[in-house]
């Protein structure tokens, strides 16, 4: 039996590479149990139902359960890793620090720059359920305490939870220094040496971005087919801010369309390309995370973030009531509705 098992709770953000590092720490879970460190057997996102305390069905017992099962194997260190802890309200993260009252409890979190970290989360809120455009979403989040633009509530959260510490990352600096950002994550962590060389030269990039007009004929069909199904439009987003679990998410393949459709969509999307600067700014936003600069390791004198320039990106202010009506979309929709409607049964189940 070991001694006060440390509890590293590794929470992401979303699209800071945190896929990647979970799916090389699996893969590396020998290496870690011989060091001493428990990492759980399961799939890549395996902590969701143990550690996503959103979720209706959770419980603590199983947290409880996989703190003995360390103990058991004889590793002083349970890491843990789920981005979806970046998301939590203050409340929840109260509920999750208190399971591990009798643990010596770090939370670790990886932070990037607005200017591409934007762009990238409004992606990933479009291939799964959203209809904004970017420049809705970007100025949508601008305007509130969403945790995509406060940074700093996301620390305060964590810090006020309960008896814990908290290690931060920058991942612009990570990358400038080093290329990728695990190597730094990985000593946040406090892996020995050795073996966070081992998982970083085992990890491979995942869910990297497709095509921008793809994504953006996925948006227009989301909200058609929201409209269609009465869900309110944009919930996954909104969801995020207000620190619940999203109703449901579409998932769709816009190559269903067919492809004469798709190519006229996207001709009728072109005509409306803008190309928005994205916030070298968020300056108070900024200001706030800088107050918690002592959480970040190896920074030295220099900002939490590089200066960056506007940065441009280029998407479409077309709303996708212009595409709604069309046939070929609504046939879409109408196969696409049961579809989803059965998830929808399913994730709501789970959301009672």
């Amino acid at each position: 039996m070991v001694g006060r098992v440390r509890v590293v709770l590794h929470g992401g953000m979303h699209k800071t590479g945190t896929t990647s590092l979970q799916a090389a720490l699996l893969s590396c879970r020998d290496a870690l149990a011989a060091s001493g460190i428990w990492y759980p057997r399961g799939e890549v996102r395996q902590a969701a139902q143990l550690i996503n305390v959103k979720r209706a069905d959770w419980s603590p017992e199983p947290i409880a359960r996989v703190i003995a099962e360390c103990q058991r194997g004889g590793a002083h260190t349970l890491l843990l890793s789920l981005e979806s802890i970046s998301t939590f309200s203050a409340l929840d993260f109260k509920r999750l620090t208190a399971c591990f009252e009798d643990c010596e409890l770090a939370y670790v979190f990886v932070f990037r720059h607005w200017a591409t970290y934007l762009p990238s989360r409004w992606s990933q809120y479009i291939k799964r359920r959203d209809s904004q455009t970017c420049a809705d979403y970007v100025a949508g989040i601008s305007r509130s305490e969403h945790p995509d633009h406060r940074f700093d509530l996301i620390v305060e959260r964590a810090l006020a939870s309960g008896p814990c510490r908290v290690e931060a990352v920058s991942y612009d600096r990570a990358v400038e220094d080093q290329g990728s950002v695990l190597p730094a994550v990985i000593r946040a962590i406090g892996l020995p040496e050795a073996l966070g060389h081992t998982i970083a030269a085992s990890a491979s990039w995942r869910h990297r971005t497709g095509g921008r007009e793809r994504l953006e004929v996925t948006r227009l069909l989301n909200g058609a087919l929201a409209d269609r199904l009465g869900l309110p439009q944009d919930d996954n987003v909104r969801a995020v801010g207000e620190g619940r679990l999203s109703d449901v998410f579409f998932d769709l393949d816009p190559a269903e369309l067919p492809r004469a459709e798709f190519s006229a969509i996207v001709q009728l999307g072109r005509s409306t390309s803008v190309r928005q600067p994205i916030a070298a700014g968020f300056i108070d936003a900024g200001m706030r995370l800088e107050a918690h600069r002592r959480l970040f390791a190896d920074l030295g004198g220099l900002p939490i973030f590089p200066d960056y320039l506007p940065v441009p990106v280029e998407s479409w202010s077309l709303d996708w009531t212009a595409i709604a009506a069309r046939q070929p979309v609504r046939d879409f929709v109408a196969r696409m509705r049961p579809i989803v409607e059965e998830r929808m049964t399913a994730r709501l189940a789970l959301l009672r």
